[in-house]
């Protein structure tokens, strides 16, 4: 029997069990125990106890026969199984291939695992009682048990004994899977250890949170970190080992995606009348449709609903709104539970620890605090659709001072935007453009809130796909796009390192300076189908990337900080547009974003002032960081050490630290290097401090720290 299964749950159809022509009377469902209870339709493996000594005894297996055999070790696969619900009754489906089989039961009251309803001779399977106590009886046969192991054959199987046999089994889905875990960007791949060990919770709610936990520090964990729409970069949650798997299991890792405590949907309005209560799993898609359900909005987005509002607190997620925080800081809230399973709410009336608030820590808490399970956030009133309106727009800005003249418009006066997301190609207007014509380089999608709108169009009602059904296709993140437009990816990547940012003469004849052009084209055109819909979640997919992103605190949005911008944005212009130089395949973009008092932001700030964000982004193949080609590590490094020097700190969620400030210019490492998070712990100084010693006082077991973590905070 193959383990291997292309089949999913509910490709077998029991409707009724037939025996010598007969049909059996069925018992109804347990009434202590639903499929949905037991597990639901997700694949996990059955681990069973002697009912009368608790003993472990092992693995519902195959041994690749249709028998259903019981143990543990190389010997004794453990089978994947799902409790699959059809009408009024229960079946234990196993996975295989071409299809899944049930338990049910053969000769000699043997257990097997059977495509067939008839025919006990060959084996059929039956509808299951999930007792009370954890026993498993065949439907028909309510007074026999699931029992084991019995050897024969040099093999250990399992039967349906009476209620009076010694070796009676307590059977359950095994809480946690064991899969591979790879976050969007492909750069970390994290591989089940090599005893095999479970330790990927899903829970769906607070019992089997508090549940999972308890079991995961019994099985001996060591580190708990929890997983969202994985699109953060340095590995947070978990660390690329596919070239190392561990011998043991020790780090274990929560989803969030099916968890709810909140409501029906893990949303609900308030506690005040601008207040969202959500889970932390909940994907800013999703927010984003119920909040205007309630003709609400959020505060600030970013331009993609695909991340989860739990990940995008942990980090310092930025939004496009001019005068707006981080999301972070729209975050009033947050219900975190420790390593015991207990839980606090900290919030703006939390007391101060040493001078500072806890929620100063809350937010951008990289995960280190415990498990958020809910977070409250602060939100704004949209009565309409059209409160919202939308504007996409593309510039030419040769120089300094007509990018100052340009900009200051924008954020300044009566024609301010309140929400800006830029893109510019350093390629168009280039002092060695091929053709005497500059062309614009500056394309601004732009929002402005309308309190009273002309044309009053009522707020739409849309449903997403959730998180958690996303989840159990194992799909995270955004989707993936296969190139731009009619390109494919190699085509991209490959242009990077082209001579000449200009030259056709490639098969496709598309220079990377063309890529940029058709990428802002591609921009451009999902941000008017997103403004036809009045949404600024404008970016429905995107290609697997790299992305490094800085934080500049600006003098303020005047010229001395649009020439600040200027120059960041030159940084990359100026290097790319060379010849035989890397080459960005894919445009710049920044943001201009209010600072906070968030400890571990990167937009922190003891006086109000404002941010500029920039982005730079990489083409890479799903590969480990270090594998990435020398020439784009080289080039990161080179502007990641000019936007160091203007003063940049980098966002907690992308890629940074590609060189060793104890090394020379002109040399760059993988990111993260040791010496980086080094001096990074030095400029961040006391409120790195201060997040660290909160951060011990709630986990003083550092059950929810892990390498990269201790790399970061401390010495």
């Amino acid at each position: 029997m193959n383990r291997d299964s292309d089949s999913g749950p509910g490709d077998v159809d029991p409707k009724e069990i037939l025996v010598d022509g007969d049909r059996l009377e069925q018992e109804p469902l347990s009434k202590t125990a639903t499929a949905e209870i037991l597990g639901g339709s997700k694949y996990r493996r059955v681990k069973c106890f002697n009912k009368s000594n608790g003993t472990f005894v092992g693995y519902l297996s195959s041994r690749n026969s249709q028998s259903t055999a019981l143990g543990i070790g190389e010997h004794y696969p453990p089978s994947e199984c799902y409790w699959m619900e059809k009408g009024e009754w229960q079946y234990l489906a196993q996975k295989t291939s071409p299809n899944d089989r049930c338990l049910g039961i053969s000769d000699s009251w043997y257990a097997c695992w059977s495509l067939q309803q008839s025919g006990k001779s060959s084996g059929y399977y039956t509808n299951v009682i999930h007792n009370a106590d954890g026993t498993i009886s065949p439907g028909n046969y309510p007074d026999r048990f699931l029992t084991g192991p019995y050897r024969s054959l040099g093999i250990d199987w399992v039967w349906w004994a009476e209620a009076n046999d010694p070796d009676i089994l307590v059977c359950e889905l095994e809480l946690a899977t064991a899969p591979t875990w790879v976050n969007w960007s492909g750069n970390i791949k994290h591989v089940p250890a090599l005893d095999n060990g479970t330790y990927y919770y899903t829970p769906k709610n607070h019992a089997e949170l508090t549940t999972m936990l308890a079991e995961a520090r019994r099985k001996g964990a060591t580190t708990i970190r929890v997983s969202g729409q994985r699109h953060s970069q340095p590995p947070l949650v978990a660390d690329d080992n596919r070239k190392a798997p561990p011998k043991t299991t020790t780090t274990y890792i929560v989803d969030m995606s099916c968890y709810v405590d909140v409501g029906d949907q893990g949303m609900v309005m308030g506690p005040g009348p601008n207040q969202v209560t959500v889970k932390p799993g909940i994907r800013e898609d999703a927010l984003d449709a119920f909040l205007s359900k309630n003709n609400k909005m959020m505060k600030t987005v970013t331009a993609g609903g695909f991340f989860s509002i739990g990940g995008m607190t942990a980090v310092d997620v930025h939004g496009g709104t001019v005068d707006g925080p981080i999301l972070a800081e729209t975050a009033s809230s947050f219900t975190i539970m420790n390593a015991d399973g207990k839980e606090q709410t900290i919030d703006a009336n939390s007391p101060s620890v040493n001078g500072w608030s806890p929620l100063q820590f809350a937010r951008v808490s990289l995960g280190g605090l415990g498990i958020v399970t809910k977070i409250v956030l602060d939100v704004l009133p949209r009565p309409y659709a059209t409160t919202l309106k939308g504007e996409v727009k593309n510039y030419l800005c040769e120089d300094k001072a007509a990018f100052i003249s340009t900009f200051k418009k924008m954020l300044t006066g009566p024609s301010k935007h309140d929400r800006m997301e830029v893109f510019y190609t350093p390629y168009a207007a280039a002092p060695n453009l091929p053709f005497p014509v500059s062309l614009e380089n500056f394309l601004v999608l732009s929002w402005d809130i309308v309190n009273n709108p002309a044309e009053k169009i009522p707020n739409e009602s849309v449903t997403p796909q959730t998180a958690c059904a996303l989840a159990g296709s194992d799909e995270f993140g955004a989707p993936y796009v296969s190139g731009i437009k009619d390109f494919a990816l190699p085509s991209v990547r490959a242009s990077q390192y082209y001579p000449n940012a200009y030259d056709p003469f490639h098969t496709p004849p598309i220079p990377p300076s063309g890529f940029v052009k058709i990428a802002m084209d591609v921009i451009e055109s999902q941000a008017n189908t997103a403004n036809q819909v009045h949404s600024d979640l404008w970016l429905v997919e995107s290609a697997q990337v790299i992305f490094m992103s800085y934080f500049i605190e600006l003098p303020d949005l005047d010229e001395k900080g649009l020439a600040k911008v200027w120059d960041g944005l030159a940084v990359v212009g100026n290097q790319t547009i060379e010849q035989d130089a890397f080459h960005i395949a894919a445009p710049l973009e920044f943001r201009f974003v209010k600072s906070g008092n968030t400890a571990m932001s990167g937009s922190y700030s003891t006086k109000p002032t404002y941010f500029i964000n920039l982005d730079l982004i990489g083409w890479i193949e799903p590969s480990p960081a270090a594998e990435y080609p020398t020439k784009l590590l080289q080039f990161f490094a080179d502007v990641e050490r000019d936007w160091v020097a203007m003063g940049g700190l980098p966002h907690n969620g992308k890629m940074y630290g590609f060189y060793d400030p104890h090394q020379p210019t002109g040399t760059h490492s993988a990111p993260f290097n040791r010496n980086f998070l080094s001096m990074l712990r030095k400029l961040r100084g006391e409120r790195l401090t201060a997040f660290n010693a909160f951060r011990k006082a709630l986990d003083p077991s550092n059950l929810f720290y892990n390498d990269f973590l201790r790399q970061l905070l401390e010495a």
